[in-house]
């Protein structure tokens, strides 16, 4: 794993659904050698906003050879608060790529189950894997005016399946009830899922039925995000692991048995 640590230049930032924002960088270094499932740490802005003692770890939600890449966060505390003002041409401490991505094992079709803002990183992989195989993404949140829109992503091949909790668009229901519903999916497909602890445990259990390979995507609370501090390490079937570096991509089968 190669880290860079870098001054990254706020291109724009936007709301694209209620409480949740997409802010745009210029990082040519670390969007160039990024990978679906990495993170990054962001840290202060040269004025000392966004706390300069705790960087926060984001999944990276889009990267290109340009230079650019995106993340997609949700307005939660001061920090996500403040990010939300970022204006065109600040600057900010970027580390990264970091973490264990996505391996996509396979060439058969490839399904993605997303809860809430676990879109972020499976919009990179789908992105990704697009080119070479039929990608599927199940999305699910709790209501219309909280899905991110992905129209472009659609328009680039992969079929998107929405689910609300409060039936407000799509099916009723989750995105591990909505793949449930579609599957078993062809021989040869893998799955990869993102999103909280217990839509994590129902995918995986639609996994194990259908024998098929699975990737989980963990989020969880982070300090260093290198490996040191230990702050992410949490216990998993297969034992004790650090978020950080030994993921935050793991094979279902370590993190649920």
């Amino acid at each position: 794993m190669i880290c860079r640590r870098v001054q990254a230049e706020v291109l724009d930032a936007a709301q694209v659904a209620v409480d949740t924002f997409r802010l745009r960088l210029r990082a040519p270094e670390v969007a160039r050698a990024a990978r679906p499932g990495q993170f990054v740490m962001l840290g202060p802005l040269e004025d000392g906003a966004l706390d300069p003692f705790l960087p926060r770890p984001f999944s990276i939600h889009r990267a290109n050879t340009d230079g650019d890449l995106e993340i997609l966060y949700a307005r939660v505390g001061r920090v996500t608060q403040d990010m939300t003002r970022l204006a065109p041409g600040r600057r900010l401490w970027l580390l990264g790529p970091q973490g264990r991505g996505f391996a996509a094992p396979g060439a058969g079709e490839l399904w993605l189950a997303a809860g809430g803002l676990g879109v972020a990183p499976l919009v990179f992989l789908a992105e990704h894997e697009a080119p070479r195989r039929k990608v599927r993404l199940f999305y699910g949140v709790r209501s219309a005016d909280r899905a991110v829109p992905l129209e472009w992503l659609r328009r680039s091949g992969v079929q998107i399946d929405l689910a609300t909790d409060d039936g407000s668009a799509g099916a009723r229901g989750t995105a591990a009830q909505l793949l449930e519903a579609a599957g078993p999916p062809p021989a040869g497909a893998a799955l990869a899922s993102c999103g909280p602890w217990k839509f994590l445990r129902a995918v995986h259990a639609i996994a194990t039925r259908w024998n098929a390979p699975l990737e989980l995507s963990l989020e969880t609370r982070m300090a260093c995000g290198m490996g040191a501090c230990l702050g992410c390490a949490i216990r998993l079937a297969a034992g004790r692991r650090r978020v950080c570096l030994d993921g935050p991509v793991f094979d279902g089968r370590e993190v649920f048995g």
